[in-house]
């Protein structure tokens, strides 16, 4: 992959103290409208989000940094110009409601101040998901839950921008009475909500590029480090397992020790091998052995094996057989199990 332009640096520690600045402002009105506390609580947001930004060691390769360039500019750029309107038109003096009025009389880009939240809004939301894509590619253990939510956080962001550019598109054909300098930096907003589009197109490349590589990790770690894994991230008494093997694989999600599971098995392969459930550690074992010389045992032919499987005779067999004729000609276990395990076997 060829070399990307890096972030700027300073962009944003300039943007963080534009918000900062303007956090600031918002708190030192006495006599603060509902709209004032909103806008101080996206602020305020915003302000945490921009703070890990300025660490850019651990972000994406995959997206182009220099695409972040503008909307931190933008986003700084919109914090100063609206805090410079908040000093002219507010009244310094403690009357609530003359406060209340010009609030209300607030402008920015023909918009008030519920579109200008709605603008940090969508300037933190982008930056959310450009740490999160880093959080993952910092993960030692990814889950499918972890890589969804980063796909849900792509898609919001990108509809949410789409829809903020077509009210900008409407400002702009109804003039809204902007000047030639209102004009401009409406432009510029638009330019910067496309940067942000690419973004999100490039974090959804990045998020499909993590899932396939922990695909491919979590076939070569085998299904026995995955659970081990699994275990050793487990939420209380619970273990949270997906086994997942596009080959011939033998998948085992079980619990030694009385640990629930939560999770699933799942091979792509003909020949794949399941067992979960509560066993003993003698069992597991066994079943393993069994496995093994199933499995050395083949002939490689899915319709031999089929047919090994179907043709046997099954009248000498235990009358549970039945229950275990996946595993091939299998060898019975019962004596080893625990009272527990033998009246509710797990495959």
């Amino acid at each position: 992959m060829e070399d990307h332009p890096l972030l700027d640096h300073e962009l944003p520690t300039i943007a963080l103290n534009a918000c900062t600045s303007l956090y600031r402002v918002i708190a030192s009105l006495q006599s603060q409208p509902k709209a004032a506390r909103d806008l101080s609580t996206e602020v305020q947001g915003l302000i945490m989000t921009l703070s890990p930004l300025n660490d850019t060691s651990g972000l994406s390769a995959d997206v182009e940094m220099s695409d972040l360039d503008f909307p931190l500019s933008r986003c700084g750029i919109a914090c100063k110009e609206f805090e410079e309107k908040i000093r002219e038109r507010l009244p310094t003096s403690d009357n609530g409601i003359l406060i209340h009025r010009a609030w209300a009389g607030l402008k920015y880009l023909g918009g008030n101040t519920n579109d200008f939240r709605e603008l940090l809004a969508l300037y933190k939301l982008i930056f959310d998901a450009i740490l999160a894509d880093a959080h993952l590619r910092r993960q030692s253990s990814l889950t499918t839950d972890s890589l969804e939510t980063q796909r849900d956080l792509i898609k919001i962001a990108k509809i949410d921008i789409e829809a903020y550019l077509d009210s900008l598109d409407e400002r702009r054909e109804l003039g809204l009475d902007l000047d030639v300098s209102g004009l401009q930096q409406l432009e510029q907003q638009r330019f910067s909500m496309k940067k942000c589009l690419q973004i999100c197109t490039d974090l959804s490349n990045s998020v499909e590029v993590i899932g396939a590589q922990k695909k491919v990790d979590d076939y070569i770690a085998g299904p026995h480090d995955l659970a081990t894994r699994s275990h050793n991230n487990r939420n209380g008494n619970t273990s949270n397992i997906t086994n997942y093997s596009t080959g011939d694989a033998v998948l085992f999600m079980v619990s030694t020790d009385g640990t629930v599971l939560n999770g699933n098995n799942r091979a792509l392969g003909w020949r794949a091998r399941h067992l979960g459930g509560h066993l003993s550690n003698a069992t597991v074992r066994q079943i393993s052995r069994d496995f093994t010389s199933i499995n050395t045992g083949s002939t490689g032919s899915k319709a031999s094996y089929t047919q090994s499987e179907t043709s046997s005779d099954n009248k000498d067999q235990p009358q549970d057989f039945a229950k275990f004729r996946k595993y091939g000609p299998g060898k019975t276990v019962s004596d080893q199990l625990t009272p527990a395990e033998s009246s509710t076997p797990s495959t």
